[in-house]
């Protein structure tokens, strides 16, 4: 009831990047189906579990796409990409206090980064939020990240941020 895990297996055709021509159909079905050919597939494998007795939320992945898969969205391929991540959520002092961390490395997920980018950096993220009855809301967190840009020369840059957030809140009834 707390646990469940998703897996997903994936082979796909693949032209040739050093082709001009397009390959026959029965060409790239056998590529589909071949055994002998790892680099057009992909793995993922997704773990959510929750332990009522100490009240944690744990959530994982990790994501291997070869170079050569192809699928139907617009994330280009001729990459060799691997990315995990593993964050908890911790809850005390009956839900008033919790804790979010967490770690992950390659987690670009937009059709315009530049995909043959595989970063060796790994973020590590923490928040912690208190709500108590009659008082302030309060959370602060850390959370690491980094931007990808092409200068002129075709060269890519990793910018890397750090951002602290704070935020406290307080809401009233002026009226019942």
């Amino acid at each position: 009831d707390n646990n469940y895990l998703i897996a997903e297996i994936a082979k796909s055709s693949y032209n040739s990047n050093s082709s001009y021509s397009l390959p026959s159909s029965s060409e790239m079905l056998n590529k589909a189906l071949s055994f002998n050919t790892h680099t057009n597939e992909a793995y993922s494998i997704k773990l959510f579990s929750k332990i009522p007795v100490t009240n944690t939320k744990i959530v994982a992945y990790y994501k291997k796409v070869g170079e050569n898969f192809q699928s139907f969205n617009l994330y280009p391929y001729y990459v060799d990409q691997n990315a995990w991540m593993v964050s908890a959520k911790q809850y005390f002092w009956k839900g008033k206090f919790n804790l979010d961390a967490g770690v992950r490395k390659n987690d670009f997920e937009s059709p315009i980064a530049v995909p043959v980018y595989d970063s060796k950096l790994v973020f590590k993220t923490i928040q912690a939020s208190l709500r108590l009855p009659k008082y302030p809301f309060i959370s602060v967190g850390y959370y690491p990240s980094t931007q990808l840009s092409v200068n002129d020369q075709k060269v890519i840059t990793q910018n890397q941020y750090n951002t602290f957030n704070t935020i406290i809140n307080y809401s009233y009834r002026l009226m019942k």
